[in-house]
């Protein structure tokens, strides 16, 4: 049976990182600036904002997650937000994502997280459908940013 496990991003697998990221902003035609990078690099100097972890299957690596940290009220305290989930092509339809997504529950009840979050693309139906499976649900209100320059 293949084997999953999660690396915590360092500067050292950065560029293993920026590469994976690469493939994601180009699927979905995101933009990848400096600014994003210079993010990542600030989350990786500071656990206390979230985490990124490598994700390999049978030893290859496979794609990456990225989890940030915040405080809802609503949420009764410590919430979290899956950023960034990103599989390989060639690794889909493995469980690698569901698998992917129980490490993080399992990582965020220890750090004592009350919920945990995501966003999808209206568009990712198979997404939607893994993510309900999992027990996520979809709220009748909207996300909604300010950016603040």
């Amino acid at each position: 049976m293949p084997t999953i496990t999660f690396q915590l991003v360092t500067l050292d697998t950065l560029d293993i990182l920026t590469g994976f990221m690469r493939q994601f902003y180009t699927h979905f035609n995101y933009s990848l600036d400096e600014s994003k990078l210079a993010a990542v690099e600030q989350l990786l100097q500071k656990p206390d904002y979230g985490r990124i972890w490598l994700i390999h299957y049978d030893q290859q690596t496979a794609g990456y997650i990225i989890l940030t940290f915040g405080y809802s009220i609503e949420m009764h305290g410590r919430d979290a937000l899956i950023d960034e989930l990103f599989i390989d092509e060639q690794y889909r339809g493995k469980k690698i994502g569901e698998q992917t997504i129980k490490f993080i529950e399992e990582t965020c009840k220890q750090m004592d997280m009350h919920a945990l979050h995501l966003e999808v693309e209206h568009e990712n139906i198979g997404a939607h459908r893994l993510y309900r499976r999992l027990g996520f649900e979809e709220h009748e209100r909207h996300f909604m940013t300010r950016w603040l320059e």
